[in-house]
C-alpha cells in the first residue's frame, strides 16, 4: 500500500479508503497512517499539477518575432481573387493598417497527419486582413474554409505555424496577455 500511495493522488486516495473503511491488518501487515496518506495526496497533487502548468505554458511559450513555415509555397497565392489581393496589399503595405484594432498577417496553420505516410492538413493558408475601428466585419467560407481554425489561433487556442496577429498592437505570440484585454469573441448568434 505504501507503493500505491507513493505513486499517485489516486494511490493515496484509494489507500486512504481503504484505510477509513474497514480493518484489513490481517491481509495487509503495515498500513500507511491517515496522515501520511492525505499529507502525500497534497503533495503528490501540487507536484502533478505544477507539471501540468509547466508543460502547458511551455506549448504557448511566447515569441518575440513571426513565426515562418518553411513548407509555404508563395505560388499558392497567384490564384486569389481580386478583392483578396487588394485586402492583402493593403494589409501588408498601408501605413494606415498599423493603428487597426486588428490586423491578421500570414497567418497559417498546418496539422500534422494523423497517420505515418499521410499527408499534412493545412487549415489556413497565409491569411491577411485588417478590421479597422468602427467597421464590422464578417468571416465567411465553406465548411473546412479555416474560420475557426483562424480564430482559435487569434484566441491562442491554437498557436500558429507561421504568421501573426495584433490586437491593439499586441502580438498574439508575444504579448496576447495585453491584446486579450481588448478582445471579445463571439462564434454564433
Amino acid at each position: 500500500m505504501w507503493g500505491l500511495m507513493i505513486l499517485s493522488p489516486h494511490g493515496a486516495l484509494f489507500t486512504s479508503f481503504v484505510d477509513t473503511t474497514q480493518d484489513y491488518s490481517a491481509f495487509i501487515s503495515v498500513f500507511p497512517p491517515v496522515g501520511a496518506t492525505l499529507a502525500f495526496m497534497l503533495t503528490e497533487t501540487a507536484l502533478f499539477l505544477g507539471y501540468t502548468y509547466y508543460v502547458d505554458a511551455q506549448t504557448v511559450a511566447a515569441t518575440e518575432e513571426q513565426l515562418v513555415d518553411p513548407t509555404f509555397k508563395p505560388h499558392v497565392l497567384d490564384n486569389l481573387d481580386d478583392d483578396v489581393k487588394a485586402e492583402r496589399d493593403r494589409t501588408h503595405n498601408d501605413e494606415t493598417s498599423l493603428t487597426a484594432p486588428l490586423r491578421i498577417e500570414r497567418l497559417r496553420k498546418v496539422f500534422p497527419p494523423k497517420r505515418v505516410g499521410k499527408r499534412s492538413v493545412i487549415a489556413t493558408e497565409d491569411v491577411s486582413f485588417v478590421v479597422n475601428t468602427g467597421e464590422i466585419f464578417g468571416l465567411l467560407g465553406a465548411n473546412g474554409a479555416g474560420k475557426t481554425t483562424t480564430l482559435s489561433m487569434l484566441t491562442r487556442h491554437l498557436v500558429p505555424t507561421s504568421g501573426n496577429a495584433f490586437i491593439v498592437n499586441h502580438s498574439i505570440l508575444s504579448d496576447f496577455s495585453k491584446g486579450a484585454t481588448h478582445l471579445g469573441v463571439v462564434t454564433q448568434v
